[in-house]
């Protein structure tokens, strides 16, 4: 059976979304501490951004995983190493503005 046959028995025709897990609900919230995080880098060849959700409950185990991540190339016109550490941290600044709006009805983001 091909997944458009499938999809069509869905009420949204051919189209199905399916969010993100976090591996955490709003309920754990109160008992525990989350926390984002945002890292980025560059090197000569590319620059990143990569977003990790810490979760610590009462006993204090500690849980991390992996959000999202974004990766570009550099530009081939040479930039500075200071030059792409900016343009990670405008690609991590981005990355954070869009896991806020896809995440606030989940967790409260601060600044």
């Amino acid at each position: 059976m091909r997944v458009e046959e499938v999809l069509k028995g869905f009420s949204g025709g051919n189209r199905l979304s399916v969010n993100r897990w976090l591996r955490i609900t709003p309920s754990q919230c109160e008992d525990t501490k989350v926390s984002l995080h945002v890292f980025t880098d560059a090197s000569s060849r590319a620059y990143e951004a990569a977003s990790y959700l810490r979760v610590a409950d009462i006993k204090v185990n500690v849980t991390l995983n992996l959000v999202a991540s974004k990766c570009r190339l550099a530009p081939l016109d040479g930039d500075t190493i200071p030059g792409l550490e900016h343009l990670g941290a405008l690609l991590g600044a981005r990355l954070l503005n869009s896991l806020r709006s896809e995440n606030n009805d989940v967790l409260e983001i601060d600044d």
